[in-house]
């Protein structure tokens, strides 16, 4: 269990860091001024504008720490971040059998999984920036583990999907 615990942590630390030891400094192209100053000023960008994403990012620019641009960057790393913990959480409930303890291969596995996701190039240069792909992988990735985490509980006739 500690085993499964350390590597958990692992699966969200290793990428954090190197995220934010790469994250961009500033301004990046495309979009990320757009979002990095709706961000700060709780304005409206282009089409569909994006609010949950740019109400998170104003969380973050409120932080005591770095510029406002910085900070929404950081926002984007620590969603990249909390994906790959969730890449590690969903491969563990596919690896599962049931009835059977888990394994430390399977942790194991898991691990390689969220990394090397962690890790793929389209990840990683969303991860770096301002931009709202890593917010909207970080929302798909829960709805798929509450979804994996609902359908391996034992589900009875009273019990409803709300």
């Amino acid at each position: 269990m500690a085993f499964k615990r350390a590597l958990l942590w692992l699966s969200l630390l290793i990428p954090l860091s190197a995220y934010i030891f790469t994250l961009a400094p500033g301004v990046f192209w495309e979009d990320s001024a757009a979002f990095q100053a709706a961000a700060y000023e709780l304005g409206i960008v282009h089409n569909p504008s994006f609010p949950s994403y740019i109400l998170l990012a104003h969380v973050f620019t409120l932080l005591p720490f770095g510029t406002a641009q910085w900070l929404v960057n950081l926002c984007s790393a620590v969603c990249a971040a909390f994906s790959a913990f969730l890449v590690f959480q969903i491969a563990l409930c596919l690896l599962r059998r049931k009835d059977e303890p888990s394994s430390p291969f399977e942790s194991c596995i898991a691990l390689a999984a969220a990394l090397g996701f962690a890790f793929v190039y389209g990840v990683w240069i969303q991860a770096i920036r301002a931009e709202v792909y890593s917010f909207n992988l970080l929302l798909v990735l829960s709805i798929i583990w509450l979804a994996l985490k609902y359908h391996a509980e034992e589900i009875s006739e009273s019990r409803f999907a709300f």
